[in-house]
């Protein structure tokens, strides 16, 4: 997994991507996802965050962990308007169940997603 974040004038945006998030890398994405939220509490003006996922495979316990925060921090943007968040789903064009799955996750929260579908290439993400 490799997490990665790059500061644009107006746009910060962090990186979730790698071939896959095991069990085993919960513990990593969790931290990651609480320095997130941090970062989100501490923006300001017309700053917006963008987050983005590109992964070829999630566990069952990494699909719950990504819900519940996307969740909790669309509530806290909901709460606090002057925060913006959009989340950049991306996915191989073929995997009906990692684009079904970023569509639950936009339904279930407020946040804006867009959707971006890939071509296949696994050898291009970092593990």
């Amino acid at each position: 997994m490799r997490i990665a974040s790059s500061n644009k004038q107006y746009v910060n945006e962090i990186r979730f991507d790698g071939v896959h998030i095991s069990d085993q890398s919960l513990d990593l994405l969790s931290e990651k996802m609480t320095n997130l939220y941090s970062q989100i509490q501490s923006l300001s003006g017309s700053h917006t965050l963008n987050v983005v996922f590109d992964f070829n495979f999630l566990s069952v316990r990494s699909r719950r962990l990504i819900g519940r925060f996307l969740i909790g921090i669309s509530n806290y943007c909901t709460a606090n308007s002057e925060k913006k968040v959009s989340v950049e789903w991306r996915y191989d064009y073929m995997d009906d169940d990692m684009k079904e799955l970023g569509l639950a996750y936009a339904e279930s929260s407020n946040l804006n997603f867009v959707f971006v579908g890939t071509e296949p290439n696994s050898l291009s993400k970092a593990v």
